[in-house]
């Protein structure tokens, strides 16, 4: 079973994050948003084999750049994510 898991919140200031990590399956999927496009650079993320997203206009805004193992997407990418999850999870 693959589970989108989309975090929202900056994992450099609480631990919604870590929580979302401790449950991440191999086959599972991490998006960040809002806020949680910072975790670009957190160091947890930087070691995930997971496949990680962020949706590049919250990027944008916070003028994030794209990253090592982190794909900016789309909000159309984030809807096909969602399709394609047998379940989402958003950790906020």
């Amino acid at each position: 079973m693959s589970i989108l898991h989309i975090v929202r919140s900056n994992g450099f200031n609480d631990d919604r994050l870590q929580q979302c990590l401790n449950l991440l399956a191999e086959n599972d999927k991490l998006l960040l948003i809002d806020d949680g496009v910072y975790n670009v650079s957190h160091p947890t993320c930087a070691s995930l084999t997971q496949a990680i997203f962020a949706i590049d206009s919250h990027c944008q805004a916070r003028n994030i750049v794209e990253q090592g193992n982190v794909k900016q997407i789309n909000i159309e990418e984030f809807v096909n994510l969602s399709e394609h999850a047998e379940k989402v999870i958003t950790w906020q």
